[in-house]
């Protein structure tokens, strides 16, 4: 059961951390003044993986 606790947490920070500079690299574009526009597949994917850290916050209360 840790295993599966500690692998969860893992891809958490993983999805945190990404998700992080992704939006992060998207604001700083736009203040910039070169707007970046995310392909399909990278909205998609940002998508997912907003949905993936909301499922593992509530599974563990956080």
């Amino acid at each position: 059961m840790l295993n599966c606790i500690q692998n969860d947490l893992r891809e958490l920070l993983e999805l945190v951390r990404d998700t992080a500079a992704y939006d992060a690299t998207l604001a700083a574009s736009q203040q910039s003044g070169k707007p970046i526009v995310p392909t399909d597949v990278a909205a998609t994917e940002r998508t997912w993986k907003g949905a993936r850290i909301v499922q593992l916050k509530q599974k563990y209360d956080l």
